[in-house]
């Protein structure tokens, strides 16, 4: 993952949190919303436009939807973006 001017660039899909002003990712689709079940905060997820794997769309959303339940049973904060490939 790179980020360059507020842009996170990836080969990867990835998470991006809705409402926060500081991080795009203008090289990715939207698959759809991942919503936390412990904070209610929503990131879109998606693929990179020109790496894009619908086949692999429901495995990303389920891993990000876990990823955001282990950041809470450890006490960490949610991040703006996440690259789901890593």
């Amino acid at each position: 993952m790179l980020i360059l001017e507020n842009a996170l660039h990836s080969l990867n899909p990835v998470a991006i949190k809705d409402g926060q002003t500081e991080l795009a990712a203008p090289e990715h689709d939207v698959w759809g919303a991942v919503t936390c079940k412990q904070c209610g905060e929503t990131f879109r997820v998606g693929p990179n436009r020109l790496y894009a794997d619908a086949a692999q769309k429901t495995r990303y959303m389920t891993k990000f939807e876990q990823m955001l339940t282990a950041e809470h049973r450890l006490g960490d904060r949610h991040l703006n973006g996440y690259d789901l490939g890593q």
